[in-house]
């Protein structure tokens, strides 16, 4: 398989660190994030400055969110899984903000019925939460699992049901 060149871009907006994988064609791939505490500034960082209109887009799309006019992140990106897990994370765009289903309702839903093992495991391989927003999908018994940790996927959910209005 031919190797594809990368390029990174580090956003930091309290309370949030994002790091965002691109290709060269400019389509995101990759969104990991995580608390930030250290400081109220907004930073950007590019690996290269062809990412200064993605990464802007990608703040415009995150005010959207937070703002609550937008069910998930719209974004120019390439969405590399099996055909199983695209059909999973397709899906997750329908779910409004502020709700939840479980792996056992999304499985049934998605005719996989008794799979729900093999719908979290899709959605543990995720490469864009907030493009596909995953943390929507809770345990009959709790929060279940999130590639970003139960912390921030409890403050997604507690931002999305209470807090409509988040002002980054």
């Amino acid at each position: 398989m031919e190797s594809l060149k990368t390029a990174r871009a580090l956003i930091r907006i309290f309370p949030f660190q994002f790091e965002l994988t691109y290709l060269s064609g400019g389509q995101l791939v990759k969104v990991s994030f995580d608390l930030y505490l250290n400081s109220h500034q907004r930073e950007i960082y590019l690996e290269k400055e062809v990412l200064r209109k993605p990464a802007h887009d990608f703040l415009e799309q995150l005010k959207l969110y937070f703002h609550g006019r937008q069910n998930y992140l719209d974004l120019h990106h390439l969405l590399r899984v099996s055909d199983f897990t695209r059909r999973v994370l397709n899906f997750l765009r329908k779910i409004p903000r502020g709700q939840t289903l479980t792996y056992k309702e999304l499985a049934r839903i998605l005719n996989y019925p008794g799979a729900e093992r093999a719908v979290a495991k899709a959605l543990s391989s995720n490469p864009l939460p907030l493009l596909y927003p995953c943390h929507r999908i809770i345990s009959k018994r709790g929060l279940g699992g999130f590639s970003q940790g139960q912390l921030l996927k409890w403050l997604f959910l507690f931002w999305e049901s209470s807090y409509k209005n988040f002002d980054i």
